[in-house]
């Protein structure tokens, strides 16, 4: 295939296998919102951007080279100001990171609310899906999740 490029606003379908499959849109770079639902039918590009995003999460630009990309849409105000918690690595500290101003913060919220700083495989997204389809808790934001809770509750 050729060279993956991020496009701002970029519609993308994504395979869930079985016939199925889910849709997103590209935010500002690595960030791309998820939309609710899940279809066996293709849904014209006007159905899907007028949706609300379940969750928004960095994502690899391998992305670009495994989902197809059908159309564009303008990107919803707002939709570049998503906070994430982030664990530093060496110290495990977590505080909350915005994507779009690097603004940090003190965490003063339960983490569940808020989605792991941290850049998603495309496989790892289209398992999510497929759990979060059939009601089922996503290993891979589970685990991060967990590592980061045990740190709140260890915190002096």
């Amino acid at each position: 295939m050729g060279r993956t490029r991020w496009v701002e606003g970029a519609i993308l379908e994504v395979p869930l296998g079985g016939g199925r499959f889910s849709y997103a849109q590209a935010l500002s770079d690595p960030l791309i919102g998820f939309y609710e639902g899940c279809f066996s039918e293709v849904q014209p590009v006007e159905t899907i951007s007028d949706r609300q995003f379940k969750f928004r999460v960095w994502v690899h630009h391998d992305a670009f080279k495994r989902w197809r990309r059908i159309g564009n849409a303008p990107v919803p105000p707002q939709a570049n100001d998503q906070w994430f918690y982030i664990q530093d690595a060496l110290t495990k500290s977590v505080e909350l990171y915005q994507h779009g101003t690097g603004h940090r913060r003190p965490v003063d919220a339960d983490l569940g609310r808020f989605e792991a700083a941290a850049v998603w495989d495309p496989e790892q997204i289209e398992e999510r899906l497929v759990d979060e389809g059939i009601g089922q808790t996503n290993r891979h934001a589970a685990a991060m999740l967990d590592r980061a809770q045990r740190e709140l509750i260890q915190r002096p």
